[in-house]
């Protein structure tokens, strides 16, 4: 797996491409999932939560949310990232 700071520099390399042009395609890649569930294994230690870990996934969720499908009346959310290798 890759570093933190790699992971870091990764996702916001992302989130500044959505915000250079508006185009979200660089946060729906399959990429961007395993970057994000990679990182959020730094999002917290079990004693104190990474908070530039946490506003960065924060931000990739907030740009790939509204492109998802709206569930139906009665059913429960799934997680935001979802890839084939599960939740992360």
């Amino acid at each position: 797996m890759r570093t933190r700071e790699e992971l870091l520099a990764a996702v916001h390399g992302r989130l500044n491409r959505v915000l250079a042009d508006g185009n979200r395609s660089a946060v729906l890649e399959a990429a961007a999932l395993v970057e994000a569930g990679d990182l959020a294994s730094y999002a917290a230690d079990g004693s104190a939560v990474d908070l530039e870990v946490a506003h960065a996934l924060g931000w990739l969720y907030f740009w790939r949310a509204p492109l998802f499908p709206r569930r139906k009346p009665g059913r429960r959310a799934g997680p935001p990232f979802v890839s084939s290798r599960g939740a992360s």
